[in-house]
């Protein structure tokens, strides 16, 4: 008798500290959804980790690195997440800019 309350014990043990991390993640994904989804231009740094906004030279942690993964040093629009307070983007989707696209700019006047 005293094994099986045991083993009941354990069991409800082991299964506590399997949900613990579980609630630890479904926080995480809460606190990413808050974070205002926006579209910048910038440059991917050659570790894939940082980038670089053109439009105010910020630099950002990127925390998924994985999604830039091929883009390292390249002239990109991202579609990202950000969060502003920790100074950190989550990636969406990337697109590259080639050699006969060019972000949209205003054109300079000649005058």
């Amino acid at each position: 008798m005293n094994r099986i309350l045991i083993m009941v014990l354990g069991l409800t043990a082991l299964i506590s500290l399997n949900a613990w991390p579980q609630q630890k993640k479904s926080q995480t994904k809460a606190t990413t959804a808050t974070a205002k989804a926006m579209t910048i231009v910038g440059m991917v740094s050659a570790d894939e980790k940082s980038f670089v906004n053109d439009k105010d030279k910020k630099t950002w942690t990127v925390d998924n690195p994985e999604a830039l993964k091929g883009h390292g040093g390249h002239h990109v629009s991202l579609r990202a997440s950000v969060d502003s307070a920790k100074n950190e983007i989550h990636v969406l989707s990337v697109k590259m800019f080639t050699a006969t696209t060019k972000p949209a700019t205003k054109p300079k006047s000649s005058y």
